[in-house]
């Protein structure tokens, strides 16, 4: 059977124990269906080299470099911690996008213990944990997966500021105008076409 769904290549070497490197990538861009990339490398030196030589949508796959990756034609995050930090997470990109890059960054920094901590062991732990503290008592972990008690602890701790950000992310901000008056990331690339995304594409993805 031949799939006709668009498709994202997901570069987490993390996980996989090889990263895909820029010239694969490159090539693979001239796929019709393979339209987007989920970056959980840390090169940010070879992921700009993609995006200026494709239109690949990039998505973070490594929530703390999200706002690094925005600056150099990012369009989005495919999260671990969004289970908790949607809501800080897409006040920052919104920030971003807006011009306001004194605010983006800020979140970004009162951000950072909830980015960081949620991999104090594996991620998938630590987000099963913590999703029944937020009243989701559907999620179970299954075996061999264990959880210390700490999920909780390691998703809110870190800073009451952070995780204050992540939960109420406009309260009290005043919101800037559009520099480029184009919510696209195309502007990143002055003259390039818009970059193809995800369908349902949205900035902070779970």
């Amino acid at each position: 059977m031949r799939a006709n769904c668009p498709s994202c290549c997901n570069d987490i070497p993390g996980r996989t124990g090889t990263p895909i490197q820029p010239e694969t990538l490159i090539a693979l861009a001239a796929h019709e269906r393979i339209v987007a990339v989920k970056d959980a490398k840390g090169d940010l030196t070879a992921s700009g080299r993609v995006m200026a030589e494709t239109d690949l949508a990039y998505y973070s796959g490594d929530d703390a470099i999200t706002l690094p990756l925005l600056s150099i034609g990012g369009v989005g995050v495919i999260g671990t911690s969004t289970h908790f930090s949607g809501a800080g997470t897409m006040a920052m990109i919104d920030a971003y996008e807006s011009g306001d890059i004194a605010e983006a960054r800020r979140r970004h920094r009162a951000l950072l213990p909830i980015y960081t901590g949620i991999f104090r062991t594996q991620g998938t732990i630590l987000v099963k944990a913590g999703l029944p503290c937020e009243g989701d008592r559907s999620v179970r972990l299954g075996p061999p997966r264990r959880c210390d008690g700490a999920g909780d602890r390691a998703t809110r701790r870190g800073s009451r500021r952070g995780w204050a950000l992540a939960r109420a992310p406009n309260r009290g901000r005043r919101q800037t105008a559009s520099r480029s008056g184009n919510r696209g990331r195309s502007e990143a690339h002055p003259g390039r076409r818009h970059r193809r995304k995800l369908p349902g594409h949205r900035r902070v993805q779970r």
